[in-house]
């Protein structure tokens, strides 16, 4: 298996004027948005997120079932020291101490607005219900209080490139969560709704670090804390495999 894994950071853009709130204190948002092009002209599409929303047995979906998909404040940032392996390791896994939301559900809403990629096609929104939660929950609950604040969230996310007449198309094979970020990555995913995604910066490593071979066990991360995380980089592969057996897979904060 070949490749790169890149950890991107990028600047997402949506907004969250007023909220619909729920009688337990869920806030249906917008967290994000697929079949739409970033600043850089990079095409995010929907495969492999609608069949891991689908998929009752994914990662993501358990978390959700279970009530246990929680995210942070802020992505997780490359520290001083920090090896690739251990901010691999880092993204991977949610910091109770920084816990800032609960993510209850997440769906996939069709618009009508068309996503600039040709044959009719539109922008499909990620909505969720969220309320605030955890140690920094209270940073959160005032923002969206606050009509004059805007909110905003982005996808923490692994993701395989293809290359099709000029154009990179992204397909996110594992979805960690949307963090609440100062500024969304993508043009939808805050309390006021608009579109664009604009790269930060990036963070490189072979893809075939990842694992040797099939064994997972001599995966480069071999200090992963919990089965829940090798269960993570276990779908990373197989996903990343469906989608082609030789190209790159990227860590996207957007």
């Amino acid at each position: 298996m070949e490749g790169k894994i890149v950890f991107t950071s990028a600047k997402p853009n949506v907004n969250n004027k007023k909220l619909e709130k729920d009688d337990a204190g869920y806030y249906y948002i917008t967290l994000g948005a697929l079949n739409v092009f970033n600043s850089a002209g990079e095409y995010y599409i929907t495969d492999g997120v609608r069949e891991m929303f689908e998929d009752k047995s994914s990662t993501l979906m358990r978390r959700i079932k279970s009530g246990f998909l929680k995210s942070e404040v802020g992505h997780p940032k490359l520290q001083p020291g920090m090896n690739k392996n251990q901010f691999f390791n880092r993204n991977l896994r949610i910091e109770e101490t920084n816990v800032c939301v609960h993510i209850r559900d997440l769906e996939l809403v069709n618009t009508d607005n068309d996503s600039g990629m040709g044959n009719n096609t539109k922008t499909i929104l990620v909505m969720g219900w969220v309320k605030p939660s955890g140690p920094k929950g209270d940073f959160l609950q005032k923002a969206l209080d606050n009509p004059d604040e805007n909110v905003a969230f982005s996808v923490r996310s692994f993701t395989k490139n293809s290359y099709v007449h000029g154009t990179t198309i992204k397909q996110i094979v594992q979805l960690i969560t949307y963090d609440y970020v100062t500024e969304p990555g993508i043009h939808y995913a805050t309390k006021n709704k608009s579109l664009g995604i604009e790269s930060m910066d990036t963070f490189e490593m072979d893809l075939s670090e990842l694992t040797n071979g099939d064994d997972l066990d001599e995966c480069f991360a071999c200090s992963l804390e919990s089965d829940s995380e090798k269960e993570i980089v276990q779908e990373i592969i197989d996903n990343t495999r469906k989608c082609e057996k030789e190209g790159n897979c990227i860590l996207e904060d957007w």
